[in-house]
């Protein structure tokens, strides 16, 4: 790889397609179940992007794709078992996300992956037996899915909404 690094130019839009051989290999890792390798190609993923994030933090795009890279990185941790990573990751992507559902607050992507991210983030918190902040996590997705059907009067999100409320008594009836 050291070699491919070096015919790359220095240029974003290059650096970006670079990154997203990263992706690609974490996701062929990914269903493989060869979860080491696969975190190493997203966290190689971020390491190339991140940058560009911080280089321009209005960009929603960059910001978009960082967050699906850090569910990927918390899919993987979860997988393998490392809750820690699990957590920083899932929290990237809630945070990410949340930034961008304020900017964005007709974006039914945007909602999707904070859905998926809150989600993430619930199982994690499950995992640690820290139900509370497992709830907090449905119950924000909900408002947030709810806040998009105000805000453009789709109903699109209307049973996850309704899935996650189910999720929310489960676990406060399960402690």
């Amino acid at each position: 790889m050291s070699k491919v690094i070096e015919l790359v130019p220095n240029e974003p839009q290059y650096q970006m397609d670079y990154a997203a051989v990263f992706e690609r290999l974490g996701n062929l890792h990914m269903r493989r179940k060869q979860y080491p390798e696969a975190a190493a190609a997203y966290e190689e993923f971020l390491r190339i992007n991140i940058p560009f994030g911080e280089a321009a933090p209005d960009n929603a795009e960059i910001k978009f794709e960082l967050s699906i890279a850090w569910v990927k990185v918390g899919q993987v941790s979860l997988a393998s078992g490392d809750l820690d990573r699990a957590r920083v990751a899932w929290s990237e992507s809630v945070n990410r996300c949340r930034s961008l559902a304020q900017t964005a607050p007709t974006n039914a992507r945007v909602y999707r992956q904070l859905n998926l991210s809150l989600k993430g983030m619930a199982t994690v918190h499950r995992q640690s037996s820290e139900f509370e902040q497992e709830r907090q996590c449905y119950e924000e997705s909900m408002e947030f899915l709810n806040a998009f059907e105000k805000a453009t009067g789709s109903s699109q999100f209307r049973s996850t909404v309704a899935m996650l409320k189910e999720q929310v008594d489960r676990s406060e009836s399960a402690h």
